[in-house]
């Protein structure tokens, strides 16, 4: 059945004032210094991950990553590294340029790449590779 007029009570959708984001501004605010917290406590992890060459010497350890230097770069330069650029990275997302969910695309990343710079130092520290 066919009512004439049409549909009653459906607004323009183009006419309506848009919303303000004020609740996903802060939330992405909270996210991102919730990540500074937890770069922090990776940087403090990572200055005590060259502990784990303490058995250096020992017959076994010939040829392992955590026993030379190039091992206690990638113990204390991966965390650091890592927390440094995935603050930064999470910074990028406040930035305005048009692309869908910026915010939580970039403080996501930026989660990934602190903790995937603390899972790299902690694979050179425990697994001898």
């Amino acid at each position: 059945m066919v009512i004439a007029g049409g549909p009653q009570g459906v607004a323009n959708r183009a006419a309506q004032p848009r919303r303000g984001g004020t609740a996903a501004t802060v939330g992405a605010i909270l996210a991102t210094v919730l990540l500074v917290v937890v770069a922090l406590v990776v940087a403090l992890v990572a200055m005590f991950l060259p502990m784990a060459a303490a058995g250096c010497g020992a017959s076994g350890t010939e040829g392992l990553l955590v026993c030379n230097a190039f091992g206690h770069l990638v113990m204390l330069g991966a965390p650091f590294g890592g927390a440094v650029l995935g603050v930064l990275l999470a910074l990028v997302g406040f930035l305005p340029f048009p692309l869908r969910h910026r915010r939580a695309i970039f403080i996501g990343a930026g989660y990934l790449v602190v903790l995937g710079g603390l899972g790299l130092a902690f694979l050179v520290a425990f697994s001898g590779w």
